[in-house]
């Protein structure tokens, strides 16, 4: 597995953990892109021909990341995990206020 695949699969745990599900189930508003683009389109359908998924069966949220991320360079790869590191941070310090205020 390559350092990039690497990355992008710690990513997608930590994107998922990190989503905001107060506004809803994890899903269509943290998709990174719009699949429905002509050009996203092509090249979600070679992603699903290259990992033998049927045209049939929805991709599941770790499956359309996969991809979603696999079209990102090194360097946005690293933006999104320092997103996720700010995210982290966020969630906790809000946990922390919700204990202080007795929620």
């Amino acid at each position: 597995m390559s350092d990039k695949q690497e990355l992008i699969q710690a990513l997608i745990r930590l994107v998922i953990e990190r989503a905001d599900t107060s506004k809803g189930e994890f899903g269509r508003g943290y998709y990174l892109m719009n699949y429905h683009h002509p050009i996203v389109w092509d090249l979600y359908q070679r992603y699903r021909l290259a990992h033998q998924m049927p045209d049939y069966q929805p991709m599941g949220d770790g499956d359309r990341l996969d991809f979603e991320l696999s079209l990102l360079s090194g360097g946005i790869l690293r933006e999104i995990a320092a997103w996720c590191r700010w995210r982290q941070g966020e969630l906790e310090k809000t946990e922390e206020l919700k204990r202080s205020a007795g929620i």
